[in-house]
């Protein structure tokens, strides 16, 4: 299911930048984000690649699913929420910004991602998701 704000700014960043690939290198970049989200929907993500996901600390209901495309560290959060054991919710995507002088700069960029997911994994938990 898809939980992600469309209208974000980083998600907004994520689709310019997309755009900006050929026609070729778009196409596979979203097969890989379809593949990785089945393999994770599927629980099937560790054997492909054991650092793809992983469990967001301050959140254990979240996941982060992580890929280098084409030289751009591409995160995406998604939560598996207990009322709905089969779907995996989509929260928020988005390109990893790295400061090239500060890592403590470069968590606090990640953290706000983090918090942003967390934010629409309890707004749509309150909502049971629409349904």
């Amino acid at each position: 299911m898809d939980f992600v704000d469309d209208d974000n700014d980083e998600v907004v960043s994520f689709f310019h930048w997309l755009g900006g690939l050929n026609e070729v290198d778009q196409e596979l970049v979203i097969g890989r984000i379809k593949s990785l989200r089945e393999l994770a929907a599927a629980g099937d993500l560790d054997e492909f690649d054991e650092d793809s996901l992983k469990p967001i600390r301050r959140d254990p209901d979240l996941y982060e699913l992580r890929w280098d495309e084409l030289g751009t560290l591409v995160r995406q959060y998604h939560g598996e929420p207990p009322t709905l054991p089969e779907d995996l919710i989509n929260l928020h995507l988005h390109i990893k910004h790295i400061s090239p002088t500060s890592q403590a700069l470069t968590d606090d960029l990640q953290n706000q991602q983090i918090s942003h997911a967390i934010m629409r994994y309890k707004g749509g938990e309150s909502r049971n998701w629409g349904a």
